[in-house]
């Protein structure tokens, strides 16, 4: 599951850590090319700052097709 975030959250995600340690990772795209993050990132972020990302809706992930 994920959480599609728009071009202004994704900026202020950017270069921040969730939960001290690990660092959002705002460079995952689906198949519709929404930013995507995900719902681990959601559950453990424990930054005051971005609090938000819990209440955004979770929706399952449509990888995009690899090319080869």
């Amino acid at each position: 599951m994920v959480a599609i975030i728009n071009e202004e959250q994704r900026n202020l995600l950017r270069g921040d850590k969730y939960d001290g340690v690990q660092y959002f990772n705002v460079d995952v795209f689906d198949v519709d090319n929404n930013c995507v993050i995900g719902e681990e990132e959601i559950s453990m972020c424990i930054n005051s700052e971005f609090q938000w990302v819990k209440s955004l809706e979770l929706i399952e992930y449509k990888q995009k097709p690899i090319n080869l």
